[in-house]
């Protein structure tokens, strides 16, 4: 099976009756699905790129099952949040946006639709950025 078809596999699953609401990466950010084959991480107050790219490539290792070298993708940057209306969020995918400039910067902004990394060293970001609750 390719990633294509095991990601959008594993949405629908996701979305199954009693499977669907929002995941929590290490870093304590939700990420939702917004469509068959877009996902949502929703900020806190104060997030950045690292934290944003974080949740993503956690989502995107842990709750996909996407291989390391899998690249994840950014389909628009900080906006409203679809899924929920009092937060900012930022969309992201393994599949990569219709004609956008695909060359990695190797920078964590997420400012560029197109801007990608592989999911490892996205999900890196979360090293020493995990949030632990008392």
């Amino acid at each position: 099976m390719n990633v294509v078809n095991g990601f959008a596999l594993t949405l629908v699953l996701a979305m199954a009756p009693g499977l669907s609401g929002a995941w929590t990466a290490d870093n304590r950010h939700h990420v939702e699905l917004v469509s068959e084959t877009v996902f949502e991480v929703v900020g806190r107050p104060g997030s950045g790129g690292q934290e944003f790219w974080c949740a993503a490539g956690d989502f995107a290792r842990r709750a996909l099952g996407a291989g390391a070298a899998q690249r994840v993708y950014l389909v628009r940057g900080p906006a409203p949040a679809r899924t929920r209306n009092w937060n900012r969020a930022v969309l992201f995918s393994l599949v990569p946006p219709q004609d956008a400039d695909l060359t990695t910067m190797f920078t964590l902004s997420v400012d560029r639709v197109g801007d990608n990394l592989n999911a490892t060293l996205a999900q890196s970001y979360c090293i020493g950025n995990r949030v632990h609750e008392f």
